[in-house]
């Protein structure tokens, strides 16, 4: 990101509260601290081959942090002039990876758009029962349509050990719904476009850095340990 192993400074003189811009770069780096757990935790994971309610859960787990990052930067730019100067300022390459970024969220239109929305809404909220219009039920609409399958629940006497796969194949249903998601694909999509984040975030935060005053921040000397 910057030279040596980063920077040091006190908050309120760097990303001071009152500029929209500090703050509009506050939530784009939570959303870079969020995406490389994600990355090196859960990408490495799906790639592999784990249980498959894991890779469900870490699937929905990186489509919501993504969808997020995505609605965030499509409302901060069509809200905030600061942010839409800011970005008009980049080089081709980081607008173009922010472009992609942000055509994974509301302001998509393609399906990959369409199953990060849903993972992301049914990652953060459970179903609900609406019983004064059963027919527009999401949850009863994903049960319905494996009212055939032969569901398994197991209560091996720890909850460590408990599952209820029927349960799952509701939760793939509701995440991603009348589709046959290549869960593959869906993941090499996903950790593409994380990436293309990676590429944005780090042009904006070096942009951020150099117009600020020098008398604000100072070099971690290089001798200094990264922390984990």
């Amino acid at each position: 990101m910057v030279d040596d192993i980063g920077i040091r400074f006190r908050d309120g003189d760097f990303v001071p509260a009152d500029e929209p811009l500090a703050r509009w770069l506050t939530v784009v780096t939570m959303a870079v601290n969020d995406l490389v757990l994600v990355n090196r935790w859960a990408l490495p994971r799906l790639q592999g081959d784990g249980p498959a309610h894991e890779n469900v859960y870490l699937g929905r787990l990186g489509a919501s942090h993504l969808y997020e990052v995505a609605k965030f930067l499509h409302q901060s730019e069509r809200r905030v002039s600061e942010v839409r100067d800011f970005i008009a300022g980049r080089d081709e390459e980081s607008r173009a990876a922010y472009a992609r970024v942000k055509a994974a969220g509301p302001a998509g239109a393609d399906s990959f758009a369409e199953q990060l929305e849903h993972a992301r809404h049914y990652f953060f909220h459970y179903a609900e029962l609406v019983l004064q219009a059963p027919d527009h039920e999401e949850l009863r609409r994903a049960m319905t349509e494996h009212a055939n399958t032969m569901g398994e629940m197991y209560d091996p006497g720890s909850l460590a050990d408990f599952r209820a796969r029927f349960a799952d194949d509701i939760v793939v249903e509701l995440s991603f719904p009348e589709q046959k998601v290549d869960l593959e694909e869906f993941i090499a999509r996903l950790a593409t476009t994380i990436s293309d984040f990676w590429t944005f975030a780090q042009a904006a935060i070096n942009a951020y850095v150099a117009q600020r005053p020098e008398e604000q921040w100072e070099y971690v000397p290089a001798e200094e340990k990264a922390p984990k």
